[in-house]
């Protein structure tokens, strides 16, 4: 299975190169990260940045080490998408941090592949990530790979950065509550 977003900043002839470790056995998912030899990705832009510590903050919640937890390319095994799909919930950009939190629950074999990204503009439509997306995607970290997999957070001293992303997360919560349809439901 390859989630693609719809808008093309992906190009589809990258699919060979996603599908390539699943094919040949190496792998149960694959993400094909934008910061490889043939993205174009603005490096130090606020959503780069963003993407990088939300990145840095899902590898320490997971285990996983992942340079582009955001990415919108991914394929999978049969297997593995039969183990991830029933429990997803997140709507939104919450997406992503589940999926990796899923992908490190059942252990699944992950490996990341370069991928061709060539970013739209707010003139192409480009739809950016707006100022509640970035706390949801952290809430969704904390809910996720934290709670998912809290042993291995205790273990590294997580309580600290757990409660400290609470508390950071929280900040922001009141205005989420009010628009609900841009929080991340707690059921």
């Amino acid at each position: 299975v390859v989630i693609q977003d719809a808008d093309l900043e992906y190009d589809p002839t990258d699919y060979s190169t996603l599908l390539a470790p699943l094919i040949r056995g190496e792998t149960d998912v694959v993400y094909g990260t934008r910061f490889g030899a043939h993205s174009r990705v603005p490096r130090f832009s606020l959503h780069h940045f963003a993407n990088r510590l939300l990145t840095a903050f899902s590898n320490f919640a997971t285990g996983l080490e992942l340079t582009d937890m955001e990415t919108g390319y991914k394929a999978f095994s049969r297997r593995a998408i039969e183990h991830i799909a029933p429990k997803l919930q997140s709507p939104r950009f919450g997406i992503e941090p589940e999926f990796a939190a899923r992908i490190a629950e059942t252990e699944l074999r992950v490996k990341e592949v370069p991928i061709s990204y060539t970013p739209r503009t707010l003139l192409q439509g480009k739809k950016l990530l707006g100022w509640k997306d970035g706390p949801a995607a952290l809430f969704s970290i904390l809910r996720f790979g934290i709670l998912v997999r809290p042993r291995r957070i205790l273990k590294a001293g997580g309580i600290a950065f757990a409660l400290a992303a609470l508390a950071a997360a929280a900040a922001f919560l009141p205005p989420l509550i009010s628009d609900p349809d841009s929080f991340y439901h707690l059921t």
